[in-house]
């Protein structure tokens, strides 16, 4: 480990979460800025009803929600071997209708984040690589950052007047009202993997490359306050969480998939193995594992909870047999969703189930390298679940 500085207030960057925007609650893939997987929301528990659903052609996004509003990107058309093409769609939160459109082009579908009115977008691939900061309203472009190179498939982090965005290789950091670059990484910082998504809270930044490389930066500039550097190159992007006053990277080495870290010292404190992005709740964390020693990760997982401090396991749910995608946690029930289209409610105590739904179509995990990230959200009184060519919400 390479110590580069010490943080000035040590107990304002260990805070467990960040604090609520104050326009949108589910504001980034796995609900906020730490991504927790979690989301308070008065009067949402099981049993829960379908309040409304509507079709797409194919895959869609995680949800991002706020001012009534609920926003997914989708792709509107099926693969075809070469490209897709993909659109943000901005629904009413109440009732599912469809309030405007926007088209994002040819390649990678786009990634989404969400804070004082503003939805900020990722477009890449084939054509013209760009960050946009829409307006929820109507979809009109606020401010556009148009880039030299793709961007990554992970999702941007704003946070209090701040847009985080995982660029390839670097991650940049945007003023959220009129796009002007403030800093980007460099200077050998990840080794030229690709960059996963930062977690962000107090008055630092946090984020993961491939091989172990992780660091913590200072929000203010991006200068390295420490890092943990591998020695291989490529591959990477992965999400980073900030739980518990704990830093959960699922980016591993040769011996280990993932390692569990001290935030504030960079202290490596045990191996992680979590397949899939994580949620928290409670000193609880639940994890995806469908790794297999003989193939390495595979679906259907098991959903295991462990406590965030120790590790320790408190129960394993294994469902239908074939569980996939990303868990959130909503008040003390966390769900999860499985291949075969059914919907789980599981006390996050005790792992017992305490509802469930039939879809009838799968609820998939994210669809891979390139493509958008998938996930639920929770805001507003309403649980939104993605499915494949399917958006259905609770309530």
């Amino acid at each position: 480990m390479r110590v580069m500085g010490v943080c000035a207030v040590v107990m304002a960057c260990l805070a467990v979460a960040a604090v609520p925007s104050a326009w949108g609650d589910a504001v980034t893939h796995q609900a906020d800025a730490v991504h927790s997987g979690h989301a308070s929301v008065p009067g949402l528990n099981p049993p829960l009803h379908r309040a409304w659903s509507r079709r797409f052609p194919d895959v869609v996004s995680y949800p991002v929600i706020g001012g009534g509003r609920v926003f997914v990107t989708a792709f509107t058309t099926p693969p075809d071997g070469t490209t897709r093409e993909s659109e943000l769609v901005a629904m009413s939160l109440r009732t599912g209708r469809v309030l405007w459109r926007k088209p994002l082009g040819r390649g990678v579908g786009g990634q989404l984040g969400l804070e004082g009115g503003r939805l900020f977008v990722t477009r890449g691939g084939y054509e013209a690589p760009a960050l946009e900061a829409l307006s929820v309203t109507d979809g009109h472009t606020l401010w556009r950052y148009d880039a030299a190179e793709f961007f990554s498939s992970e999702p941007p982090v704003p946070s209090d007047g701040v847009v985080y965005v995982p660029l390839q290789s670097a991650l940049f950091a945007f003023r959220a009202s009129d796009g002007a670059e403030l800093w980007r990484t460099g200077g050998g910082v990840g080794n030229d993997s690709s960059v996963g998504t930062p977690a962000v809270t107090g008055d630092s930044v946090w984020l993961t490359f491939a091989c172990e490389n992780v660091y913590r930066l200072r929000r203010s500039d991006g200068a390295v306050t420490w890092a943990h550097q591998g020695d291989c190159h490529g591959g990477g992007g992965e999400t980073a969480a900030l739980v518990g006053g704990r830093l959960f990277s699922r980016e591993g080495d040769l011996q280990e998939r993932g390692y569990v870290y001290d935030p504030g010292t960079g202290a490596r404190l045990r191996p992680l193995t979590s397949t899939a992005p994580a949620a928290f709740a409670g000193g609880l964390g639940f994890f995806p594992d469908g790794w297999r020693p003989s193939n390495g990760p595979l679906v259907p997982y098991t959903l295991v909870a462990r406590r965030v401090r120790s590790g320790r396991a408190a129960w394993r749910f294994r469902g239908d047999g074939y569980l996939d995608g990303t868990p959130l946690v909503v008040n003390d029930t966390v769900y999860a969703g499985s291949g075969s289209g059914v919907l789980y409610g599981i006390a996050a105590r005790s792992g017992k189930v305490r509802w469930r739904d039939r879809l009838g179509t799968p609820i998939p995990a994210s669809p891979g390298m390139w493509d958008m990230q998938t996930g639920f959200a929770a805001g507003e009184g309403t649980l939104v679940v993605p499915a494949l060519r399917r958006v259905v919400a609770y309530r």
